[in-house]
């Protein structure tokens, strides 16, 4: 408060009081936001001041505002001074700052698959339309112009062109050769060529496979060959392989058992070609064995290898028994009397005992009753495991008794070679020595019923044992 006292000439005063207020507040200014970050995604900011009446900005690049606010398109530092109606002042700055860096975009490979690094995210585009994609890598199959937009968190984007060729010429894929192939047992494999391609990739039968232009193949079924040219473009071409190695099915008709001296015959069938083999070295290469008259030898095991016309081969076996009848052993030489018979015996023969006249061959059946004296002989005959008959056996002679034996040379009297009868006389016969002949008894068994002389014949005993009984005496 201000008084004041004032004197006039007279000396006379007064006083009057004023009082004097004070207003020199400084305003308190603040810059919302505090602070900012300007991106491609926020190319601008506005800044508001606020605590005073006026304002006045500068900043970056010669900028200057009056307003409340200001609009900021550059990052630095701005500054304002906020003025109040007692016309006192304040200042605040703000610090923008600035990230608008564009992504540096890279595309691998440069030719079918692209991929863009260093961005945060992508967009395909191709320029004829119709495709679109969102991942870093893409498969093309379509050739044309792609176009790649990454796009960093700040928003900021960059792109990148590529032009993709297309070259999808599938190989015209063959096999050779083209006519049938049959593996057999005369080419049991075979080679098949793929060709039209770069490289090759088998597949068939019993998990087969193989990587090369050529393929052995050793089993019949289908086999599939992939090829693949330099582009990568494949096309396929099979092949069936047939297989024949069917083994012949041999049957074997014939002789089982034979007898000794016929022919042995046995046949094969069920093949192409035939070969044979025997007992006692025989062969032969013909669908029948045969052999036309057997021995001994040849009882065995017969083998025939039978080969089919695909060259596969197959053996069998089959036995032919060559049967040998024993030849009987007949009874001696027998003398009977006029009209009467006689069964004739022989031993050896295990199966049916035959009889032949020995002059005419004519069969017999025992018992016989000849008029003469008669030779006969004997045969055996088996019926399993085949009817075979013997060699005829020695004859045995029957003489028919006419009371009459007379010596045809000197001799021994038990010798039937001596008389005419060719048998030793027996107690029924007249013995006549005829002229000339000394025959001799050894023993003591001769007999006779009569005995005669004739000139100059000579009856010897051989010692002090040797008798003759004459039953007439």
């Amino acid at each position: 408060t201000y008084t004041v006292i004032g004197t006039t000439a007279n000396g006379c005063s007064a006083s009057a009081s004023v009082v004097i207020t004070e207003d020199k507040a400084t305003p308190t200014i603040v810059v919302t936001p505090t602070t900012a970050i300007l991106t491609c995604l926020t190319p601008s900011t506005t800044i508001t001041a606020s605590g005073a009446t006026t304002y006045s900005w500068s900043g970056t690049g010669g900028f200057s505002a009056s307003t409340v606010t200001a609009d900021i398109l550059v990052g630095g530092t701005y500054t304002v001074i906020g003025t109040t109606a007692n016309g006192c002042s304040a200042s605040a700055s703000v610090v923008i700052t600035e990230d608008k860096a564009t992504p540096t975009i890279v595309v691998t490979p440069t030719t079918a698959v692209l991929t863009c690094l260093t961005a945060d995210s992508y967009s395909w585009t191709r320029s004829s339309g119709g495709f679109t994609a969102t991942t870093a890598v893409v498969t093309i199959t379509t050739s044309g112009s792609y176009t790649v937009v990454g796009t960093n968190t700040n928003g900021c984007t960059a792109s990148a062109l590529i032009a993709i060729g297309q070259n999808q010429t599938t190989p015209t894929v063959t096999i050779t050769p083209t006519s049938a192939i049959v593996l057999t047992c005369l080419t049991p494999s075979t080679t098949v060529t793929a060709n039209g391609a770069s490289s090759y990739s088998w597949t068939g039968t019993g998990g087969f496979t193989a990587t090369t232009a050529i393929a052995n193949i050793t089993e019949g079924g289908t086999y599939v060959v992939t090829g693949m040219n330099g582009n990568g473009c494949t096309a396929t071409a099979s092949v069936t392989i047939t297989e024949d190695k069917a083994t012949p099915t041999i049957t074997i008709t014939g002789d089982n058992a034979v007898c000794v001296g016929s022919a042995i015959s046995v046949t094969a069938t069920g093949g192409f070609t035939y070969a044979w083999a025997g007992p006692g070295g025989f062969t032969s290469t013909t669908a029948l064995a045969s052999i036309a008259a057997s021995t001994v030898a040849n009882d065995g095991v017969y083998t025939v290898t039978v080969t089919n016309a695909n060259g596969c081969t197959a053996m069998a076996t089959t036995s032919v028994a060559v049967i040998v009848v024993p030849v009987p052993t007949v009874q001696a030489d027998v003398t009977i009397a006029s009209g009467a018979s006689i069964t004739l015996t022989a031993t050896g023969c295990t199966g049916t005992l035959l009889w032949f006249n020995a002059a005419t061959d004519a069969s017999v059946t025992m018992p016989v009753s000849p008029t003469v004296t008669t030779s006969y002989y004997a045969k055996c005959q088996t019926s399993s495991p085949t009817s075979c008959i013997s060699e005829k056996s020695a004859d045995v002679k029957v003489r028919v008794s006419t009371g009459i034996v007379i010596s045809i040379k000197s001799g021994n009297w038990e010798d039937p070679a001596t008389w005419d009868s060719g048998t030793v006389p027996t107690a029924t016969d007249t013995v006549t020595i005829d002229t000339g002949h000394t025959v001799s008894i050894t023993t003591s068994t001769a007999t006779a019923k009569k005995l005669n002389y004739n000139t100059n014949s000579t009856l010897n005993f051989a010692n002090s044992t040797a008798k003759l009984t004459v039953a007439g005496l």
